[in-house]
């Protein structure tokens, strides 16, 4: 378990957690809703922040700041926050709504997928051991939306802040 004892395996667990199940995740919430609108599979997924406009959607996965507990480090565990960023572009309205609503609903729920699914395997187990003691989604944000002048693209994004204790000592 000596991998556990930085936020970037954290961040690494969260990755390869989504990127294994959350196109079925989105497939399942689009035949839920059954409506024009579809969930595209993610495109990219980043543990870092990127300087370059990806392909739509992408997802980034960045460690926040976070204040160490000394009774936390004591027992060999530690507290980290890690923000779930997906950002998701859209050019045509659907289901008779405007472009920016259809833009919404393809954001809050790409973001429930992604929560359903960290939620479901809150220890991100599914490459071994159990990574993490728990992991909890503490708050969810979403952005203006943004138009791209030189393609007429609009853009939305939407973030779950995510608690995870870990354990630091094998």
């Amino acid at each position: 378990m000596a991998d556990l004892k930085d936020v970037e395996a954290v961040a690494d667990a969260i990755k390869a957690e989504l990127e294994a199940n959350l196109p079925s995740k989105l497939d399942a919430i689009d035949v839920e809703k059954a409506d024009q609108i579809v969930l595209e599979d993610v495109a990219s997924y980043y543990v870092c922040d990127v300087s370059e406009t990806p392909c739509y959607p992408f997802v980034l996965i960045l460690a926040e700041p976070t204040a160490l507990a000394l009774e936390t480090q004591k027992s060999g565990q530690e507290d980290d926050r890690i923000l779930v960023v997906v950002t998701v572009a859209n050019s045509e309205a659907l289901n008779g709504e405007s472009v920016e609503e259809t833009l919404f609903r393809k954001v809050a729920r790409t973001l429930r997928g992604i929560q359903e699914v960290l939620e479901e395997n809150p220890n991100l187990t599914s490459a071994g051991a159990a990574r993490v003691n728990w992991l909890r989604v503490m708050q969810k944000d979403y952005s203006p939306t943004g138009v791209v002048p030189e393609t007429g693209l609009y853009l939305k994004s939407g973030a779950l802040t995510i608690s995870v204790r870990r354990f630091t000592q094998a």
